[in-house]
C-alpha cells in the first residue's frame, strides 16, 4: 500500500474532539505492531486534516504505549492550546477504548 493511499483519512468531529480513522496494511508492520515511524506519520497527518493546522510543525513527541494492529487505526485529536504564534495539539491512537499511541504537536 503506498503511502498516498495510506494518508487518506476518514473525519468526524464533534465539539472540540476530532475523530481520524486510517486503513493500514499487514506491509506497515513489524511483527505484531505498525512501523514507529508510521505511527508517528499517521498521528501528525490526522492533527494537521482534522484540526486545519496549516503552521509548520517545530516538535513532535510519540509516545509508544502498546502495539498498534494493521487494519482500521483510529485517532482522537484535539487541540490542547491556540495562541498568537503557537499551537499544541494531541493525537491519540486507539483500539478499542485503549490508547496505544500519544502524539504530541506543536506548531
Amino acid at each position: 500500500m503506498p503511502i498516498s493511499t495510506l494518508l487518506t483519512p476518514t473525519i468526524t468531529s464533534r465539539a472540540h474532539l476530532h475523530t481520524v480513522s486510517y486503513l493500514v496494511g499487514e506491509d506497515w508492520t513489524q511483527g505484531r505492531s505498525l512501523f514507529g515511524g508510521i505511527q508517528g506519520a499517521l498521528g501528525i497527518d490526522a492533527l494537521r486534516k482534522s484540526l486545519n493546522i496549516t503552521i509548520p510543525l517545530r516538535v513532535a513527541q510519540v509516545t509508544f504505549i502498546g502495539p498498534v494492529a494493521a487494519g482500521t487505526v483510529t485517532i482522537e485529536t484535539q487541540i490542547l492550546r491556540a495562541g498568537k504564534n503557537v499551537t499544541h495539539a494531541q493525537a491519540r491512537i486507539l483500539q478499542g477504548d485503549e490508547c496505544m499511541c500519544l502524539v504530541i504537536g506543536i506548531f
